[in-house]
């Protein structure tokens, strides 16, 4: 599934069957001109937060939408951000029923802040932080607590090598493995191959303004992460499987 994003078309919804070319299904329209926003699965319907509202006047949104079992999309009057945010993690990422949301721009700049929402449910923020405020960056489910945090950037040093694995039930954070390479609006996944998870990042952008567009593709064993990220090896098979293994996709 995606929905939103910056473009003429950005309240139109398409649904992509990577087996079957000729899928096609029809939904209403988003409601609103969104880009940058978070979203992901939460009972089995789309839930999406956050973003940068960019019709009319221009602001940054902390307002969450939900699709109903009809397939259209409604404001949720309950659910919403304790700070509006954007670019604040792509990936779906959902912890106990509820979509989480990290760093991103907000006011007056890059946020440091975390938080957890789910539908009719107002937000909390737990107490855990990022270590410094940036965007861009890409989310992966760790286990049933924790999230893993790739790349992004910062004001400081531009597209970010770190990974970080954060605890929000714990509220505790621990540095993970460094990337090969900085990268920020990036591609990230986890999948399994022969009984083994790996974890997948893919393109994205580097440089001080994402003036690089990258190509490269980077796994990690998650078993051993000791053995840090792998560039380019096997990228034909990891590639290959995503596309037959993941039948559902919800980007925003």
């Amino acid at each position: 599934m995606i929905v939103t994003g910056y473009s003429d078309d950005g309240i139109n919804m398409e649904i992509v069957d990577v087996e079957d070319s000729s899928f096609t299904c029809h939904f209403e329209s988003f409601p609103v001109r969104l880009y940058g926003a978070t979203g992901g699965l939460i009972n089995g319907l789309p839930f999406l937060c956050g973003g940068y509202y960019y019709d009319e006047a221009p602001y940054i949104s902390n307002d969450c939408y939900k699709m109903t079992g009809a397939g259209s999309w409604t404001k949720d009057e309950t659910a919403s951000l304790n700070t509006g945010r954007y670019f604040a993690g792509t990936g779906s990422v959902v912890i106990e029923n509820q979509l989480i949301l990290s760093g991103g721009f907000g006011e007056p700049g890059l946020l440091n802040s975390i938080e957890m929402v789910s539908p009719d449910t107002a937000a909390s923020t737990p107490s855990v932080e990022l270590p410094t405020g940036f965007q861009g960056h890409c989310l992966v489910k760790w286990d049933e607590s924790t999230v893993m945090v790739i790349g992004g950037a910062d004001d400081l040093q531009g597209a970010r090598t770190e990974t970080l694995l954060i605890n929000v039930v714990s509220n505790t954070w621990s540095a993970g493995p460094i990337l090969n390479t900085g990268r920020s609006l990036h591609a990230c996944g986890e999948i399994e191959i022969m009984g083994t998870p790996y974890i997948v990042v893919s393109g994205g952008g580097a440089g001080d303004n994402n003036d690089v567009i990258l190509k490269s593709t980077e796994i990690l064993e998650k078993d051993n992460v000791e053995n840090g990220w792998q560039t380019s090896k096997h990228r034909k098979l990891f590639l290959t499987t995503c596309l037959l293994d993941i039948s559902l996709y919800f980007r925003n």
